[in-house]
């Protein structure tokens, strides 16, 4: 959606490295050619796909999303990036998250290339996980409104980390900082009720 998504990009993979949550299904034409055009060192495409067959990912993101998604990861594959790819499983599951690790296998992907997760009680889901700072780990996440303690909140005013993105490197330490906060804190607590 930014025009210049791909020159940010050589940015924040020259300092840090860099994931893209993405659904892989607009590769083609121009954006195909700003894609090839990425680096691939420090960059990591993160896909979605939220099942192992078109019956449920179709249900959730529209009729032939799973076809385009499955030929976006492909192509990902194929053009050298390092990969990842993130199911979300609702209430509606069922064995889904079975059929993923076969599906998962079949297209040749590490275990630290695959994230199953359950739908967190964010944005328009009115049932699922409820998630704060203090139980997320961080992955930082920068959208247009600023940065975002975890993706998976980046539209929650309570996990904001700041209104704008530069000097960014301010920001992740001031994360790092309050993460470890949040670490010391629960450690604290479990220590105060050993059991052996």
């Amino acid at each position: 959606m930014l025009i210049d998504l791909d020159e940010r990009l050589r940015h924040a993979t020259a300092a840090f490295p860099t994931t893209v949550l993405t659904n892989a299904m607009v590769w083609q034409g121009d954006r195909l050619r700003r894609l090839e055009a990425l680096p691939r060192e420090g960059l990591t495409l993160q896909i979605s796909l939220d099942s192992a067959t078109p019956r449920l990912h179709d249900r959730h993101r529209g009729a032939g999303s799973f076809e385009t998604a499955v030929a976006g990861i492909r192509q990902a594959i194929d053009l050298g990036f390092r990969i990842r790819v993130a199911a979300t499983l609702g209430s509606d599951a069922g064995t889904s998250e079975v059929e993923l690790a076969a599906f998962f296998d079949e297209l040749g992907l590490s275990a630290d290339q695959r994230v199953v997760r359950r739908i967190a009680k964010q944005g328009s889901a009115n049932a699922g996980l409820t998630v704060s700072r203090s139980s997320l780990i961080p992955e930082v996440c920068v959208t247009a409104d600023g940065v975002w303690w975890h993706p998976v909140a980046a539209a929650d005013p309570a996990m904001q980390v700041n209104d704008h993105w530069a000097p960014l490197a301010d920001t992740i330490e001031a994360v790092r900082s309050e993460y470890r906060a949040h670490r010391i804190a629960g450690d604290v607590l479990a220590s105060t009720f050993p059991c052996a």
